[in-house]
């Protein structure tokens, strides 16, 4: 007579490493998830504004240049016909508006201590994620991680489905044929 429990055992450790690599990914994913959405420090969110000041007028020194080229060349009409100082959005008509990276060229220094003191009075989080540098590494990591726990559990299914074990949320044996019940004599 074959003795199933030995059969039984190991499908019951296969269930389980498939229930441990489903729990690896969800953990995972619920970092993933976290890393994503908690907020700045405090001082990465600064920083962060900054850049985008930074990058905002990076392109206005080309954009002043250009837009003056006339008056430096002696021809002050060139000005006067525009109506437009160069600090103005061109063809705004009468409702001129300034040019945002004039904004943040010209008044950097101020608009980054408007920004910083306004980081300073929010009611900041007391729980937040790492800084933008280490969240890209850990969120990396993590990717990497799922990606490994995901082929592991894809194997142990496909490994199982070969010797006629079909995993999916739970291990269940393959539908066998109905074999003839013994008759139990005393």
């Amino acid at each position: 007579m074959f003795d199933f429990s030995a059969v039984k055992s190991t499908a019951s450790k296969i269930t389980k490493q498939d229930q441990e690599y489903s729990n690896k990914i969800i953990e995972l994913q619920q970092k993933h998830q976290e890393l994503q959405t908690l907020p700045l420090p405090k001082k990465d969110l600064v920083d962060f504004l900054f850049e985008h000041v930074d990058e905002k007028g990076k392109g206005y020194g080309n954009r002043f240049k250009h837009m003056i080229d006339g008056v430096l060349q002696g021809n002050q009409s060139s000005l006067r016909a525009s109506g437009n100082l160069p600090v103005w959005a061109p063809h705004a008509g009468a409702t001129n508006y300034p040019l945002p990276e004039a904004i943040c060229y010209l008044f950097s220094d101020q608009l980054r201590e408007g920004l910083k003191k306004a980081v300073d009075e929010l009611d900041y989080p007391k729980v937040v994620g790492p800084t933008r540098a280490e969240r890209a590494k850990q969120i990396a990591k993590v990717e990497k991680d799922i990606e490994k726990y995901t082929k592991l559990q894809e194997k142990l299914r496909a490994d199982a489905k070969q010797v006629g074990l079909s995993l999916t949320q739970s291990l269940t044996a393959a539908p066998a044929k109905k074999a003839k019940q013994p008759t139990l004599v005393n």
